[in-house]
């Protein structure tokens, strides 16, 4: 198999050099940029109201996707946090795990210019501080 990773810089790779030409798909399938502008995003969940969230790994950043007649926005949300990529969403919280601490933010899409203070979960994961794949 030719699997191999790339590398991800960390600002936005321009629009018109992102290689979607390179991406063999079956017959009658097409890939497309859905949004542009979040370097080093890794995972991906989205929110009841259609919030897409994004963590990223090497970067520090929560995004926050939303949608508006019909064009897309991109926000930083979150930032300075060590390794975000784990995400998880339910009952309209927002938890994010970040190598040793856990958040969770409480109604988060109603707040997404300014989510304020989490409630930290850490302690109920004795997660190790080691930089790694909690």
């Amino acid at each position: 198999m030719n699997l191999r990773g790339a590398p991800v810089p960390p600002i936005a790779t321009p629009l018109d050099k992102v290689p979607l030409d390179k991406i063999k798909l079956p017959a009658g399938f097409k890939a497309e940029v859905w949004s542009h502008g979040h370097p080093g995003a890794r995972t991906m969940v989205q929110g009841t109201k259609g919030t897409m969230f994004m963590g990223s790994r090497v970067i520090s950043r929560v995004y926050a996707i939303t949608e508006k007649d019909g064009k897309r926005e991109v926000k930083t949300m979150l930032t300075d946090l060590t390794q975000p990529n784990g995400l998880a969403f339910r009952d309209g919280a927002l938890y994010v795990f970040a190598i040793n601490k856990v958040f969770r933010y409480d109604n988060i899409e109603d707040k997404l210019d300014n989510p304020g203070t989490p409630v930290d979960l850490s302690a109920a994961y004795n997660l190790p501080p080691e930089i790694h794949h909690n």
